[in-house]
């Protein structure tokens, strides 16, 4: 049979942005996880890399992230 090849990164990583840009406002990374079926440190690494190339923001005081200015730009 075929093998189904796992989900890369880039592939979560644009499910991930994908999914902030559908739903706008704040969430917190274990709602994210528990949306995408990804587990907390998967999300966190992910949201790490969006935040800084500008693709998402994120929260200090509360810890939620929400879609940035970046990615606004290449819509």
């Amino acid at each position: 049979g075929t093998a189904i090849e796992p989900q890369s990164n880039v592939d979560r990583a644009l499910a991930l942005l994908r999914h902030l840009a559908q739903n706008p406002g704040w969430h917190g990374v274990r709602a994210l996880g528990g949306d995408l079926a990804l587990s907390p440190s998967t999300v966190y690494r992910l949201l790490d890399a969006l935040v800084r190339a500008g693709f998402a923001q994120h929260d200090e005081s509360t810890g939620r992230y929400a879609i940035g200015a970046g990615a606004v730009q290449l819509g």
